[in-house]
């Protein structure tokens, strides 16, 4: 007899194997550049953030992030200008969003510039630890 499986189910085995086995780290595909604006003194020029290389069971290690000169990038489909629809959980004018281990939220500040089509590549946010303002709706990928 044949037996017939949705790919999605397929997809949830994957990634519940994988998530027992490969260890993680944080890549961006589609950058968008970022400049935090730390006004409030919150950030050093240098930042080291440590990462758990399984999720899972941080007992089986780490590893170190960094932010360097208050830069980093995210993949441009995490952020969006203009009005957002209802469950939108990522960075815009509208709502802040978590960076991933950081425990720092970006909020918009300002697009400072864009490409020959008019799609943002480069935007300026102004920043906050996560303990002194309200949680994020989402924590996102970021590198340095």
């Amino acid at each position: 007899a044949q037996t017939c499986y949705h790919p999605s189910a397929l997809d949830t085995v994957v990634r519940d194997r994988l998530n027992d086995i490969a260890p993680r780290c944080m890549a961006v595909l589609e950058p968008l550049r970022i400049t935090i604006n730390d006004s409030e003194g919150v950030l050093s020029d240098k930042e080291v953030f440590p990462a758990p290389n399984y999720p899972a069971d941080e007992s089986r290690g780490s590893h170190d992030v960094f932010l360097v000169n208050k830069s980093l990038y995210i993949e441009a489909n995490d952020f969006r200008e203009g009005a957002v629809e209802k469950g939108y959980r990522r960075l815009s004018a509208e709502q802040g969003v978590g960076i991933r281990y950081a425990g720092l939220v970006l909020y918009l500040d300002k697009v400072l510039e864009r490409d020959t089509e008019g799609k943002a590549i480069h935007i300026r946010v102004t920043c906050k630890r996560v303990s002194d303002t309200k949680k994020p709706k989402a924590f996102i990928q970021w590198v340095s």
